[in-house]
């Protein structure tokens, strides 16, 4: 559920649309269920081992996917200068993504 969660909201965040996200979401949960089905009927392994085995492995790559593709380059701290502290940095151009001047231009 969790896989075909992080797929479906994946989907959802690039392309906008329910419909295709409702089918990755779907497609994943088949996929994790095949091979949860090939572990215990084909290979006839324990159903709890591979249940157990699959969800460690979709909750550590969600969070590393979710780390990689969604989380911002800079991971500095959020700045905490008002507009009018923050001018002289504006000039330099040291600016970080939450600074209140870095929405308007840097050139003057």
């Amino acid at each position: 559920m969790l896989a075909s969660a992080f797929a479906a909201a994946t989907v959802a965040a690039l392309c906008n649309s329910a419909w295709i996200a409702l089918a990755a979401g779907v497609a994943v949960a088949g996929a994790f269920a095949l091979v949860h089905g090939y572990a215990c009927i084909t290979q006839r392994g324990n159903q709890v081992v591979s249940g157990l085995a699959l969800n460690i492995l979709a909750a550590g790559l969600t969070v590393v996917l979710g780390n990689a593709w969604f989380i911002a380059v800079d991971r500095r701290p959020a700045c905490r200068r008002t507009l009018a502290s923050c001018r002289s940095i504006c000039r330099e151009r040291l600016l970080c993504a939450t600074c209140p001047c870095s929405a308007r231009s840097t050139t003057g």
